[in-house]
Formats: C-alpha cells, sequence, structure tokens
C-alpha cells in the first residue's frame, strides 16, 4: 500500500495514515542463532538510519528554512545522533533511530517538503522536552509515535493525534491459560475504570486480547493529550474506558487495511469531563472531542494491538459561541478513515533514500533552464 498523495493544503486533505514499520527482517532476523551476527546487523541498520538524518533534514528544511525561535529546540541530526547513541540495548537504539527517520519520512511526505523542521517544545519551568510537533509554519501537520516488540509505528494526521502500540502477553508475568484473567486484576485493576473492569475480565472472553486495547487506548489518549501516560495520574487513566460497542457498532466487520483490522467488537469512552482530567490531564483535554481506533494484526497470534487517538479541538467546531456537539464530534473522528502503511525495516531505508536522491536529481538541468 502506498501513502496518501501529498498536498499543499494540508489541513484540508491530509488523511490520517499510520505508518508501521517491521524490525524482524534482515536486520534483527529471529531466525539467527549467531548472537555476534545478529549484533553486527543491528549495529549497521542503526548506522544507515543516522546517516539518513542529514540529507533528510535538508530535504525537509528546503532553500528557505523557518527562522529560529528562543523557545523552540530543533532535533538536529547531531542531537537525534547523540539521543540515539544513549540508549543501552541495541533494540532500543535501533528502534529510536527507526521512529527518528519515520518521522522526518512521513512528515516529507505529509507536507512535500515545503520548509519544515521536526522540533519539540521546550517547556522552560520543568526543563523537559515537550510532545514533539511539526514547526509552527505548518501547525496543521500533527504526529505521534510509539514503539514496542518488533514494532515502531507513526500517526501522522491533521488533527491532533496519539498512538500507541502492546503486546498483553509481554505485559503479563504469567500467561499460563486461566491465569490471565486474576493476574490482569491484580497488576493493573487499579487503572481500570468502574465499567470497563468486567468488560477486560469477562471469563468469555480473550483478557489478553481485551487488556491490550484498554492499555493501548490509555496510552494513546494521553499521549493526544500531551501529558503522557508515565505522568498521568491513575484516576486520568480510569477516565479511559474500553467498554462494549454500540448496538449499531456491535457485529460489524473491521476494516482490513495493509494486514491491519480494525477491531469492532470494543468500543473506547473518554470522559473528558471527570474531575481528574480536569486537575491533571492537560489543557487541551477538558471537554475536547476525542474518539480511539483500535487495530490488530491480521493472521497473526501475537496479539499486538495499536490505537489511535484523535482529537477534535473545538476551534474547529465553528465559531466562537456557537452551540458545539461533542458527542457528534466524537463519532465523526470515530468514523475517520486511518490509512495504513506497513513495511519492513529495509524497505523505509531503500523509500527514504529514493526520497532524498530525487533532491539531486535533475539538479543541473533545472539550473540550466532558468540561466
Amino acid at each position: 500500500m502506498t501513502a496518501p498523495p501529498p498536498s499543499t493544503d494540508h489541513a484540508a486533505t491530509l488523511t490520517t495514515t499510520v505508518y508501521a514499520v517491521r524490525l524482524a527482517d534482515d536486520a534483527t532476523h529471529h531466525a539467527c542463532t549467531d548472537v555476534h551476527e545478529t549484533a553486527v546487523r543491528i549495529a549497521r541498520a542503526i548506522d544507515a538510519l543516522i546517516h539518513l538524518l542529514d540529507p533528510l533534514d535538508a530535504h525537509l528544511l528546503g532553500s528557505d528554512p523557518p527562522p529560529d525561535s528562543a523557545e523552540i529546540l530543533h532535533c538536529t541530526p547531531d542531537w537525534e545522533s547523540a539521543r540515539i547513541r544513549r540508549q543501552h540495548r541495541a533494540l532500543d537504539r535501533l528502534r529510536t533511530a527507526t521512529g527518528a527517520v519515520l518521522v522526518r519520512y512521513a512528515v516529507a511526505l505529509a507536507t512535500s517538503g515545503e520548509g519544515t523542521a521536526i522540533v519539540r517544545p521546550y517547556v522552560s519551568t520543568t526543563g523537559k522536552l515537550g510532545k514533539p510537533r511539526v514547526h509552527p509554519s505548518t501547525a496543521s501537520i500533527h504526529f505521534n509515535l510509539s514503539h514496542h516488540a518488533q514494532w515502531v509505528v507513526l500517526a501522522v494526521s491533521r488533527h491532533p493525534v496519539g498512538i500507541d502500540v502492546t503486546n498483553a502477553g509481554e505485559m503479563i508475568m504469567n500467561t499460563r491459560r486461566g491465569a490471565a484473567h486474576a493476574e490482569i486484576a491484580a497488576m493493573y485493576g487499579p487503572l481500570m475504570g468502574d465499567q470497563e473492569a468486567p468488560v477486560i475480565l469477562d471469563k468469555a472472553r480473550d483478557a489478553a486480547r481485551a487488556f491490550a486495547f484498554a492499555w493501548a487506548a490509555k496510552e494513546a489518549v494521553t499521549k493526544a493529550w500531551g501529558v503522557g501516560v508515565a505522568v498521568a495520574a491513575d484516576a486520568v487513566l480510569r477516565a479511559v474506558q474500553l467498554l462494549d460497542p454500540p448496538e449499531e457498532v456491535e457485529g460489524t466487520e473491521g476494516v482490513v487495511a495493509d494486514g491491519w483490522r480494525q477491531a469492532r467488537d470494543y468500543a473506547v469512552v473518554v470522559n473528558t469531563h471527570h474531575d481528574a482530567v480536569v486537575a491533571h490531564g492537560g489543557p487541551d483535554a477538558v471537554g475536547t472531542p476525542i474518539a480511539v481506533q483500535l487495530f490488530e494484526e491480521v493472521g497473526t497470534t501475537r496479539g499486538d494491538a495499536v490505537a489511535v487517538a484523535l482529537m477534535r479541538p473545538r476551534a474547529e467546531g465553528g465559531e466562537e459561541g456557537d452551540e458545539f456537539d461533542e458527542v457528534a464530534a466524537c463519532r465523526e473522528l470515530d468514523r475517520e478513515s486511518i490509512a495504513w502503511v506497513t513495511m519492513s525495516l529495509v524497505e523505509l531505508i531503500d523509500r527514504v533514500r529514493e526520497l532524498v536522491a530525487s533532491d539531486t536529481a535533475g539538479g543541473p538541468e533545472e539550473e540550466e533552464e532558468e540561466s
């Protein structure tokens, strides 16, 4: 599947797209029993990705880069490279490098490389880096990144967005048949909402699968808000609940796109007016319509789950003072089409090389025509 064509009218036409890069290819082949050989392959893949950062940034910035701001810290290739090298485990370095390249590649496709810079807002009160974003000159483009096990996933949208990929089987220590329900209840019970707990712990259902969706949804929502699950209060997480779907949705077949199926046997409900959300959810959380779409990989038993949370700022609802239907806005977001682009790590590297090579192809001819 190919990515949607780029457009100059970013906000109006950008299709929400999830890019899913599978790392279990030539770089980290599970069948390889030689530990040294595997380490060499991973190191080569990391080096190849780091070497793509400079040409990718040049492609994004173009000939007329946006002006610097004292409040903005640019994610330069040197900064990214240092961040990648600081990771202790080789697979973590690989995931971080893959994410850095994937973000630049996807934003370049979405913006046609029209003078864009990947930046992180600097929070001076805490000294910490905030949620990654695109330069304000193309502020209508939003993105969010997640990685787990063999997957690095990225969502790009005209809406503020959060994404998470997880695998419940790897989060639960005891995966013996019949033990998952008790273990989930013991370990994560305090994070479940009152209506959500009986849905996840229903003995007739796969508790590990349900919990994977629930946890991914909580992660995605808090990331869309710009808070993150690590700092969100437990009560905020309980405001995001995995429930049975509405009657009109129950039993409908989920959309299958590029190896991923939309899971319609669950629905996610977010109470944005919960007291905890008001106190800890961040400035954009309260009363802002948000919907979560759930996906799972087709044809596997690993239990990989992806949640994509889309927000709709109230400003999109009309003029100030107009009546705003939050429920209707949530339904529209829940029905919004999400495109999928699944590729291997090798395919990502090849696509990026092709993209940056286009910057120099035909350059002399264009200069000759201008002269």
